[in-house]
């Protein structure tokens, strides 16, 4: 015990006497107790690349929604697993087709009415009917003929004075009728073939045509009751609201129609987001070199550029309401591979700062005193501190703007 204090009160005695010694200096030599614990190094000329690392998300740069394109509400009976590796046409979920089959069935019967009764109206109902209209036609002509004729005996029978003007009257109106009943069945004929016929035809076929097209509607929600994949990707789930519960779907769960319950997206063409701090949004711009790699994966990377920062600032779930971040995309046109899934985490690595030459020093021989950077130089046998201008610095090193060149010797506390 009294070992252990008196082995502190040393360390404490001796870092009195240095702070003493350096407290009351600004530029000036330094005291060799200093030295003795210091190694020195030479300032050294070279690049300097400044990477800003941040915790991000893989994301597929193309997502497919996938819903239900039914008419109506329909039951899962089916269903791709999430996570699932699909090709193009691979199915994705089924669709309860009980209703859509019982459907196609009353829509085949209404067809085939529709086109029973179109072959009646051509073949039968309308040949019938003008058929039965030129009887009336040529009886009505008949008769007609024999009212002319009894009018002209009428007229020979009154200028012999065997029938008077009354009677001869009563038959020239009895032809007037047959001739006006003459003259309304040929323009019922004309009528029928010029105007009724057509329409009553074209109505008909109407009908045919809206029964087909019911019919093929009726397949074509059939059809859709299998959902297949539109292209290559991994499936992923959306929650949705499913009664009174806010999940992913499983079978037997009833979706509506364009309702999205899953994602379709690529393991080709990744790109990766991250959230950027207020604070640092001059450490990033559109157009600068980024390294992405799975986390825990550090032997995997993929190489990208920054292509979009969100015009917005917004907050961020767990953080506090005054921190605002901004989205930042990567894209990585190399990163494939099923290992690479959609919103798996990822280490974002930034190239923030790049200089092909610039006056280096290390981190550790850099020391602040009211806001202004000092190093201690070997002049001759002893050290001077000196004043110096700092630039970006990376994890290990300064760059000096001013006060030093390469070739100067600075002492690096060990």
């Amino acid at each position: 015990m009294n070992r252990r204090r008196l082995l502190v009160l040393s360390g404490l005695g001796l870092a009195g006497v240095l702070a003493l010694a350096l407290g009351s200096r600004r530029e000036g030599a330094v005291p060799a107790v200093a030295a003795a614990v210091a190694a020195e190094m030479q300032v050294e000329s070279g690049a300097l690349d400044v990477w800003s690392t941040y915790s991000g998300r893989y994301e597929s740069r193309l997502v497919h929604n996938i819903a239900s394109a039914c008419s109506g509400p329909a039951t899962l009976i089916e269903l791709a697993a999430d996570g699932a590796v699909v090709r193009a046409g691979d199915v994705l979920a089924r669709l309860d087709s009980n209703a859509m089959e019982a459907e196609i069935s009353q829509k085949e019967e209404a067809l085939t009415t529709a086109r029973g009764e179109l072959e009646r109206l051509q073949s039968v109902t309308l040949p019938s009917e003008l058929q039965d209209l030129e009887v009336e036609i040529a009886l009505a002509e008949d008769n007609a003929t024999k009212e002319r004729d009894f009018l002209h005996d009428s007229e020979r029978l009154v200028t012999e004075g065997l029938l008077s003007a009354q009677e001869l009257e009563q038959q020239r109106r009895k032809l007037r009728q047959e001739e006006a009943t003459l003259a309304a069945l040929r323009e019922k004929q004309s009528r029928l073939k010029q105007f009724d016929r057509p329409a009553r035809n074209r109505m008909a076929e109407a009908r045919v045509h809206t029964a087909e097209r019911a019919l093929h509607s009726a397949r074509e929600q059939l059809q859709k009751a299998v959902i297949r994949a539109p292209a290559a990707g991994i499936v992923m789930f959306e929650p949705i609201q499913v009664s009174s519960e806010f999940r992913v779907v499983r079978t037997g769960d009833s979706v509506n129609p364009s309702q999205t319950f899953m994602l379709l997206t690529g393991s080709d063409g990744m790109q990766a987001r991250f959230d950027l701090p207020e604070t640092e949004l001059r450490r990033v711009s559109v157009g600068l070199s980024a390294v992405v790699q799975p986390l825990g994966d550090a032997g995997s990377k993929s190489e990208g550029t920054v292509s979009r920062i969100s015009a917005t600032a917004q907050t961020a779930p767990g953080y506090p309401v005054w921190q605002r971040f901004f989205q930042v995309t990567v894209d990585l046109p190399g990163a494939t591979g099923a290992q690479l899934r959609p919103g798996s985490a990822a280490v974002v690595h930034i190239l923030s700062f790049q200089r092909a030459q610039a006056i280096l020093v290390p981190r550790p021989a850099v020391e602040w005193a009211d806001g202004s950077a000092f190093v201690e130089v070997r002049e001759g046998s002893g050290w001077r501190r000196r004043r110096i201008q700092v630039g970006v610095a990376d994890a290990l090193r300064f760059e000096v703007v001013e006060g030093l060149k390469q070739g100067d010797v600075v002492r690096v506390p060990r």
